[in-house]
């Protein structure tokens, strides 16, 4: 047994049957993957580890009797893919009482008094978790804790959603709180933390209550349908409200109690059953550029008698009085626009004040603001779950380090260590560069080693003028505009250029650089960012410039799985969500784009989502009726064509050897499949360390031929073996070509060849996947067929880019061992054949369940057994499709799933997603 890699399963010989078994075997850093099954233990993780279940959530359940299901005693811990369970009313599901716990891909079902119970400093990072807790509360943070809380949905919750005390500062990001028995979210006794882009509804108590000193920060949130107040704010907390929206409270939409300080900017309060804002006796606040409408009761209504603010607000269609005021106050009002109302606003008190809206010719641009202290845990969460930039990541942690370093041993009465803050960010466009140097600030500010944190974006234009003088003027009002911050020079290297003739006004930029990065060398850091190679050369342009940017940090082009999973996110973000297959034919399509100088990475990604949507809205608009999941699913047509032609040479980063091969160990069935390509990795792997050392390689054909029936799994396979080699380094850009007869062969003589090659080409540093390969073979061997010109093309190919390109024939097994048989050339350049089996009944269910899942639907259990009849009594010819069959089945229950549910007036999430055994249909 392998202490570093351990298998959990319930019926495998040799392997863990519980996983606290394999928790007693395992090494710190030991990973764990854990096979389908229900586990009834309560795990206490005590060395650093990463647990997966194999199969997703929905397939290892870890449930407790007593006790938490899940408790951290470790530095560190990594869980993805598993379902906690538990009914102890005393104790959390989740415990995090020490350590760093990151949650991926989770369910935590509970019946406890929280769900999640984090203390005493801990931290934990969430994501892409639901949580359910219909007996108590969802997430409680407290003393101090941090926490990166994104993508997770609290429902439904008996008691509060989330809980905020003792100094908890997390950042819940991307979340959903909904039917709560009690808040849905609480922060008191001096919480911090900050939550966007949230959304809160149907909660039986105030949606958000901020008590007791503390002073979360709110941001973009949606808080709907509360059965009492919408916000409420007391006992001296200090809330920021930015851009949010409270709406359909049973009471008032904001109301600010005794002690409450809150502040209001840019949000919307509308249609709440009392006032919109309520200001207690001795509150205050400060209300700016806020829209109050359509509430039942009074817009803004002030009982407060300490200083109150309301600036550029409108307020209209309420039912009472747009501003009304019952006491004395302490009130200045600016610009308030107050119409439409059912009563006339009160009549200033004594002592306030009505003031103009300022002129627009008065306005000046106000100093940036400093960014809001973050936690550097929470904030190197957000670093990590950036997509790819493993190497940018290593590096700035390692800068975070050293600060820290820095930090302790100044308070230990030693010499920091000498370093330089500057760097210089290298490689092509859309790689994150701007994003990465945004969270530099931020984490520099939260060391306490910059005073504000804010970024300030330049370029060329904006430090060089066109008159002699003029340069270093410039220059230095951007660089005192980014005092505290960090100055971000984009496309550094066009200070350095050639600017054709007389005074180089460039170079004037980088001279008074130097020397203002020098005086003020402890209050900002310079960014410099641009390709590669020519910010090598701007560099060297100034003796200065080397020694004070002494750190390079490379961003390679994004991977492909990368670019869909950008992709994806851009997806979650705008409520969209990819049918299957989509995400396939997206992978195809960045396998083929050039990686040229024009390629822009993210930006080419966030290109391709919005053409794809672009494309969806006209799919639809040719439709009569067209129902909400339609409107979130982007299909396989509705991504672009790719572009042709091109050689491929790599993406500049190779993809996780450990990851893709999980990947492929969690497809379904395949076991000799599986076998045979790690066999063959390994032995190229093995190559590559005898060359490394030395030694002499026997002669190696990465060549495949898959044999096996349509729909299992070839294609799929041949592109994680294009991955695999990138991995090893054996391939340069991993892309899989997929192509057929027609791609290859032309109707008249010499065409054949040049459109092989052109295809090859394509191929070039990837998989040439050629289905139905047999097809190639002249039937009556006379020579007339020009699939043998194509074939004789391709042996030559083969042998004169032997080291750069893999081929796959595919196709039936009879058919490929008559090919290879009928091409004396071939058979020695194919030296392995990979035969796939048709899945067996149980496998085909699993199949569709899977795609059903990736498409946000699931078939009951009577749905299940009734598809697995089904598919045990069906006829196995050749034309059967395997794979393709379980998605066929698919659809058409989605389909009259669809039709069933269009009949239910008000259908709710559990109904648009369940498939029950009337959606079945038998194919013909």
């Amino acid at each position: 047994m392998n202490d570093r890699v351990i298998t959990v399963s319930p019926t495998l010989p040799g392997c863990p049957r519980t996983i606290g078994d394999a928790l007693h075997l395992a090494q710190p850093g030991a990973v764990i993957t854990v096979q389908a099954g229900t586990y009834r233990e309560s795990l206490r993780l005590r060395v650093p580890c990463t647990i997966t279940g194999e199969d997703g959530p929905d397939s290892v359940v870890v449930t407790a009797a007593a006790g938490s299901a899940l408790t951290l005693e470790a530095e560190s811990a990594t869980i993805t893919g598993i379902t906690f369970t538990s009914s102890d009313a005393d104790l959390a599901t989740v415990d995090v009482p020490v350590g760093r716990l990151r949650l991926e891909d989770c369910r935590i079902r509970s019946t406890a008094a929280a769900a999640v119970y984090l203390r005493n400093r801990a931290h934990l990072a969430m994501s892409r978790c639901v949580v359910a807790n219909p007996s108590g509360a969802g997430l409680i943070a407290v003393e101090q804790t941090t926490a990166l809380v994104e993508h997770c949905v609290f429902h439904p919750i008996g008691t509060s959603g989330v809980v905020l005390r003792s100094g908890a500062d997390p950042v819940l990001r991307d979340c959903a709180v909904s039917q709560t028995g009690g808040n849905a979210v609480v922060a008191t006794d001096g919480a911090r933390g900050t939550l966007e882009r949230c959304t809160i509804s149907r909660a039986q108590a105030p949606a958000v209550a901020v008590d007791k000193l503390s002073s979360t920060v709110f941001r973009q949130l949606a808080i709907t349908d509360t059965a009492d107040t919408g916000v409420l704010v007391m006992g001296e907390a200090r809330p920021v409200f930015e851009d949010c929206t409270v709406s359909g409270a049973a009471g008032d939409g904001l109301r600010v109690g005794p002690g409450g300080d809150v502040t209001v900017d840019r949000c919307r309060v509308h249609g709440n059953g009392g006032a919109g804002l309520l200001l207690d006796p001795d509150s205050t606040a400060r209300i700016t550029r806020t829209e109050v409408y359509g509430n039942t009761g009074d817009g803004v209504r002030v009982e407060t008698v300490r200083p109150t603010v309301l600036t550029g607000c409108a307020v209209y269609d309420n039912g009472g009085a747009g501003l009304r005021h019952t006491g004395g106050t302490d009130l200045v009002v600016t610009g308030l626009d107050s119409r439409a109302n059912g009563a006339p606003d009160s009549p200033l008190p004594e002592g306030a004040a009505m003031a103009p809206a300022p002129a627009a010719t008065q306005a000046t641009a106000p100093a940036p603001p400093p960014v809001p202290a973050a936690s550097v845990d929470a904030l190197l969460d957000e670093l990590h779950a950036l997509v790819g930039l493993a190497g940018v990541k290593q590096e700035v942690s390692m800068l975070v380090n050293l600060q820290l370093l820095a930090r302790r041993r100044e308070a230990a009465g030693l010499p920091a260590p000498p370093m330089s803050r500057h760097l210089v960010f290298a490689g092509p466009p859309g790689t994150g560069k701007t994003t990465i140097a945004r969270l530099y600030a931020q984490i520099l500010r939260a060391l306490g080693a910059l005073r504000q944190g804010h970024v300030v974006e330049v370029s060329r234009a904006d430090l060089v003028a066109q008159i002699i003088g003029g340069t270093a003027i410039k220059t230095t009002e951007k660089f005192e505009s980014a005092l505290g911050g960090v100055l971000f020079v984009d496309e550094a290297y066009a200070l350095s250029a050639d600017s054709g003739g007389g005074a180089d006004f460039g170079q004037e930029a980088i001279d008074t650089l130097v020397k203002l990065m020098e005086d003020h060398r402890d209050d900002i850091v310079v960014v410099a960012a641009g390709y590669s190679h020519e910010m090598r050369t701007f560099l060297a342009s100034n003796p200065g410039l080397a020694s004070r940017f002494t750190k390079t940090i490379e961003f390679g082009n994004y991977s492909v799985p990368e670019l869909v999973t950008i992709v994806e996110d851009f997806c979650r973000r705008h409520r969209y969500t990819l049918d299957y297959g989509t995400s396939q034919t997206l992978a195809d399509l960045f396998a083929r784009i050039p990686r040229d100088a024009t390629f822009g990475n993210g930006r080419t990604a966030r290109k391709v989502f919005e053409e794809a949507v672009g494309r969806q809205a006209q799919r639809l608009a040719k439709l009569d009726a067209v129902s909400g999941p339609e409107l979130t699913r982007l299909l396989p047509e509705d991504i672009g064509p790719p572009p042709t032609g091109g050689i491929r040479t790599g993406d500049g980063q190779r993809p996780d050897l450990g990851e893709l091969q999980a990947r492929l160990a969690a497809m379904v069935g395949l076991d000799d499949v599986k076998r045979e390509v790690a066999d063959t990795v390994n032995l190229l792997s093995t190559a590559r360390r005898r060359v490394a050392a030395g030694l002499p390689v026997p002669p190696l054909s990465r060549h495949l031929v898959f044999s096996g029936a349509p729909g299992t799994g070839k294609t799929t396979v041949a592109r994680l073996y294009g991955q695999l080699l990138t991995a090893l380094g054996v391939l340069a850009g991993g892309q899989l070509v997929e192509v057929t007869r027609a791609d290859l062969v032309a109707e008249y003589v010499g065409q054949t060849a040049q459109r092989t090659r052109e295809v090859f080409d394509r191929a070039r540093g990837g998989v040439l996947f050629i289905d139905e390969a047999y097809t190639l073979a002249p039937g009556d061997r006379t020579g007339g067929d020009f699939g043998r010109e194509a074939v004789d093309t391709l042996i030559k190919l083969m042998e004169d880019h032997r080291d750069d390109v893999v081929v796959i024939a595919a196709g039936y097994a009879d058919e490929m061992a008559a090919f290879l048989d009928g091409y004396p050339g071939l058979a020695s350049r194919f030296s392995r054949t990979v035969h796939f089996a048709d899945y067996g009944p149980e496998q085909l269910v699993t199949i569709l369940e899977q795609h059903a899942a990736e498409s946000g639907y699931a078939p009951t259990l009577e749905a299940k057994a009734l598809l697995l009849r089904h598919v045990e009594q069906l006829p196995r010819g050749r034309a059967f499709g395997n794979g393709r069959y379980a998605r066929r089945l698919l659809d058409s229950m989605i389909t009259r799933q669809a039709g069933r549910v269009c009949l239910i007036a008000d259908p709710t999430v559990e109904e648009l997603s369940t498939l029950l055994p009337e959606d079945f249909v038998p194919l013909h």
